[in-house]
């Protein structure tokens, strides 16, 4: 009986003993590893080594730190970084500089090995002279034309004034501006800097390349400085050229790299009737049309000041008719109805109204081949339908195969609402944004006033553009010519139209 008890308990006794549990331990590990023993010590002076060793009270790892550590000044070689259990070495690939304050910002690139926190003081300093410089300078970086800066700055200072350094030499001290735009450069040497912001595509701390974002200041500046204002843009100097284009029957789309603001067409076929059907706001998509012999192929010559190509334009199958009539219309006003071929090559167009009478008189007017307003279609607000009915009279190139159909909201003006900005500027423009921005409509300063009518109730923005030199354009900066972009200024409030109530703001600008 005892055997047998015996082996009912060992099997229970062994189970209980193979089940595994989780710890129940205190709360989660949360700090970044602290330096127990540092050579050099922090902020500590007359420093003569090739190597700054610390180790911490617990295992580290390496999360990106070659391309986290700033070093400054900046050296010519990279530091040799030595991970190895709980010790760091940052060891020096040349001389150190003689009286000299070095600082090594590790940003989070040191974490500790279990909980993957970054160390609790990420900034070394010392000095290879007998003091620590103290120098300051810090500001902000802002986009010139948008609202939010985009992308990972770089600040740099030169202790030279000649405009090639940022060009082709490694800046003196730099460091990475926060999301925010702001930045701040500490221990620098007593005075006066050259400041250069880059957003560095390439990762060589040099300006080389057309397309990356910069922002300068004219003059040096000197330590103390805390409150420096830096716009970035992007230099008007990429190379212009083709990047995707399609010949489909008569209507030529042409995608250039950049804003293409007269660019030129010629053809080696003879004499072509040209015209331009639009262009987005960008001006770098172009739509055209061309009413051409039966060729499989075209070419044509693009140019537009120094750019110039011959590209070979293959014929493929015509485009689809399209027509695009806006989602929204306001009583009494015209319905402007755009498409990809002339419409004075249609015969004829019949309209049919979903929610009145069948019976649709219209007058018409072109703007141009391609645009055409409307008047009477809708007699009363509300949504409705419109229906194009398939022409089986046109030409050979623009018909309509099959009935269109769009749904309009119609909107009553007296319900619609205007915003106003009375303003302090001549030469400007405002532009106003929906609430995330997007652009809505754009009209000039007249009579020290702007007003946007016929608007429904919700939240808007408002960007202003000084144009200085009164061309119709934003001009961006050029850094060799020393030229800032023109001054773009955004309302610094949120505009809500409430039902019933326009609204008027006063906007001045210093």
């Amino acid at each position: 009986m005892r055997s047998a008890l015996l082996l009912f308990i060992l099997p229970l006794l062994c189970i209980s003993c193979a089940q595994v549990g989780s710890p129940s331990g205190g709360p989660k590990d949360v700090e970044g590893p602290k330096v127990e023993f540092a050579s050099p010590q922090n902020q500590s002076v007359d420093f003569k080594g090739d190597r700054v060793r610390l180790e911490f009270d617990e295992f580290i790892s390496d999360k990106g730190i070659s391309n986290e550590l700033i070093v400054t000044p900046s050296t010519e070689k990279k530091p040799q970084i030595k991970i190895t259990g709980k010790r760091l070495e940052v060891i020096f690939e040349e001389g150190l500089l003689p009286n000299t304050t070095y600082t090594l910002n590790f940003g989070k690139s040191v974490v500790d090995l279990s909980e993957q926190n970054p160390l609790d003081s990420n900034v070394w300093v010392f000095s290879t002279g007998s003091f620590l410089d103290s120098g300051k300078i810090s500001g902000s970086i802002q986009a010139a034309y948008d609202e939010v800066l985009e992308g990972e700055f770089w600040v740099f200072l030169y202790e030279g004034n000649q405009d090639s350094l940022p060009l082709a030499n490694k800046p003196y001290y730099l460091t990475r501006a926060f999301e925010s735009g702001a930045f701040q450069l500490n221990f620098l040497r007593e005075g006066d800097y050259k400041v250069f912001a880059l957003k560095d595509d390439n990762k060589n701390f040099n300006y080389d390349l057309p397309e990356e974002k910069i922002a300068f200041l004219e003059n040096r500046v000197h330590t103390g400085n805390d409150s420096l204002k830096l716009r970035a843009f992007t230099e008007d100097r990429a190379l212009q050229y083709l990047e995707n284009s399609k010949l489909q029957g008569e209507v030529l789309t042409l995608a250039m790299h950049r804003a293409s603001r007269d660019l030129k067409l010629t053809s080696l076929e003879g004499d072509l009737s040209l015209s331009k059907i639009r262009e987005n706001r960008s001006q770098d998509s172009l739509i055209y049309w061309m009413p051409l012999p039966k060729l499989d192929s075209l070419n044509i010559i693009l140019n537009e000041g120094k750019y110039s190509d011959t590209v070979e334009f293959k014929r493929e199958a015509s485009a689809e008719f399209k027509l695009s009539i806006p989602k929204e219309y306001v009583l009494g006003n015209e319905l402007k109805m755009t498409s990809n071929c002339p419409l004075s090559e249609l015969a004829s167009f019949s309209f049919l109204r979903i929610g009145e009478d069948d019976t649709l008189e219209y007058r018409s007017t072109f703007a141009n081949n391609f645009e055409q307003s409307l008047n009477g279609l809708f007699s009363e607000a509300g949504s409705s339908s419109l229906k194009i009915l398939p022409d089986t009279n046109s030409g050979e190139n623009c018909f309509v195969r099959d009935t269109l159909s769009y749904s309009i909201s119609v909107l009553d003006p007296a319900e619609l609402l205007s915003i106003e900005f009375k303003l302090n500027k001549a030469n400007v423009w405002v532009e106003l944004l929906d609430e995330k921005g997007r652009f809505l409509k754009q009209a000039s300063v007249q009579n020290g006033s702007v007003k946007f009518n016929q608007l429904k109730a919700g939240n808007f923005k408002a960007r202003l553009v000084i144009d200085a030199n009164k061309n119709g354009f934003w001009d961006t900066g050029n850094y060799l010519e020393g030229l800032q972009p023109e001054s773009v200024y955004y309302f610094n409030e949120s505009l809500e139209l409430k039902k019933g109530f326009d609204l008027v703001q006063e906007w001045i600008l210093k």
